[in-house]
């Protein structure tokens, strides 16, 4: 019991650290110090605050910069939203997860207190998902909304793309998803 206590404790304050980080970044626009290793691999150093640091700071960053979003991208606001939630699937079916979100997204962002218990034992990445349910929200209340939302291309498999564009392998490209298949190496694998 202790020790769950301790943990508990220990992440509580973890948390309150990275979000008094990111309160003192302040509201204005900020850069990262980043190096790429011998693989090409970047990494972002200096600051715990990164989009590389976990589901929390990529709930809280965001883009400087916003945009509209046009209908036709709105799919990526769904996909963004299965994914967080922990849907799995090609780009399609967690499109389609995500509007089936719909109406749990739209009643999250009303009440994200309320319904913590509910929305935060549910997502695979809680902070994302939350935030991700904001922006459905405020995109479908406002079509002049200036979306900063950072949303994720799918980088599941990208070390095994990039071996199969150095070997020139077709067969491991086609199972990489470079083909017209989608398909989850890592799931057969497993």
């Amino acid at each position: 019991l202790a020790r769950v206590r301790n943990q508990v404790l220990e992440t509580h304050l973890n948390f309150r650290k990275q979000v008094r980080q990111v309160n003192d970044l302040g509201p204005e626009p900020f850069y990262q110090r980043a190096f790429a290793d011998s693989r090409g691999r970047f990494y972002l150093n200096k600051t715990s605050v990164n989009y590389q640091a976990g589901d929390l700071c990529r709930g809280l960053l965001q883009f400087s910069v916003g945009y509209k979003v046009p209908k036709k991208a709105m799919k990526h606001l769904w996909v963004q939203l299965a994914t967080t939630y922990g849907e799995k699937g090609d780009e399609k079916e967690r499109a389609k997860a995500g509007e089936k979100l719909r109406a749990k997204a739209l009643r999250y962002a009303k009440d994200p207190f309320g319904t913590y218990d509910e929305w935060s034992t549910d997502a695979s990445d809680k902070w994302q998902f939350i935030r991700a349910c904001f922006e459905i929200r405020d995109v479908l209340k406002n079509k002049n909304h200036l979306s900063q939302l950072i949303v994720e291309l799918d980088q599941s498999m990208s070390v095994l793309q990039h071996i199969a564009l150095f070997r020139g392998d077709a067969a491991l490209a086609d199972r990489a998803n470079m083909g017209k298949t989608y398909r989850d190496t890592y799931q057969e694998v497993a």
